[in-house]
Order: C-alpha cells, then sequence, then structure tokens
C-alpha cells in the first residue's frame, strides 16, 4: 500500500503536541538536532493528523522553534483512526530503535567523512566526542 504524500511548508508554531507522545526530548538533544538542521538543513518531514497534530517529528518541532523558523516541511495524513494514529507513532519510533549498527562499517565511515571534509564537526551525528574517537580509532584495530 503506497500513499501519495504531499508537503506542505507550515509554522511550526502553529502545530499541536500529540496528546500522549511517549517520546521525551531533552534540552540537550533538541540543541543537537537543531545543530543537525543548521548544519544540514530540515530534511526530514513532520507527519501530522486532520488538525495539526504530530504525529512524529517533535523533536524536529522543537527544534525548529529553538531556532526560531517560520517554515518546516509538513505531511498530514487523512482517513486513519485515532487509534491507528497511536499505534503508528509508536510503531515509527520502537522500530527504528530495534535497528543494529555495523560496528566496522561505522568506523570505517567516520574515518572516510573526517579524511573527506576533516573541518566538519562530528558531533553534528549525534554522537559524543569520546565516542566518535573510539569509533575512528576502531579502524586501526579492524
Amino acid at each position: 500500500m503506497v500513499n501519495r504524500l504531499e508537503i506542505i511548508y507550515r509554522d511550526p508554531a502553529t502545530l499541536k503536541a500529540a496528546q500522549a507522545n511517549a517520546r521525551t526530548h531533552s534540552k540537550r538533544q533538541i540543541r543537537k538536532i537543531a545543530g543537525g538542521i543548521k548544519r544540514f538543513g530540515f530534511l526530514d518531514i513532520v507527519l501530522i493528523d486532520e488538525n495539526d497534530r504530530i504525529i512524529y517529528g517533535h523533536g524536529r518541532v522543537a527544534a525548529a522553534l529553538h531556532l526560531s523558523m517560520n517554515e518546516i516541511p509538513t505531511v498530514c495524513i487523512k482517513g486513519m483512526s485515532d487509534a491507528e494514529i497511536r499505534a503508528f507513532a509508536i510503531a515509527h519510533n520502537r522500530l527504528a530503535e530495534l535497528a543494529g549498527w555495523d560496528q566496522n562499517i561505522l568506523a570505517i565511515e567516520f574515518q572516510i567523512i573526517e579524511e573527506m571534509e576533516p573541518e566538519l564537526d562530528l558531533t553534528v551525528t549525534g554522537l559524543d566526542t569520546a565516542t566518535l574517537s573510539d569509533k575512528i580509532n576502531q579502524i586501526y584495530k579492524i
């Protein structure tokens, strides 16, 4: 089943948080998301329902507000029950958590990025400096 999606740019201040958002976002995480948006742009959508409630993207909306952005890309879904929307929001977050990382490939990727653009601040990936150092140093153990 494929839904045709239409991106509509909206003011993040007009969007409403979900009534029950089980995902939490610390201020530190919001700053990290904002850093990624500043570096790469707003490259993901925020999914909303027909009442402008956020289904997923609460962290990106908070980061956009932190950056005083006045428009972000959204997609409005229609025709889903409230129960389906709630189940989808949980599935969207949980299924991403269940993915793993190939540690060797990750280490190689960080090394390649560092060689290609040494001035790029790799903490924009969400990893802290100590973890990044471990990943880059891991390449010598492979």
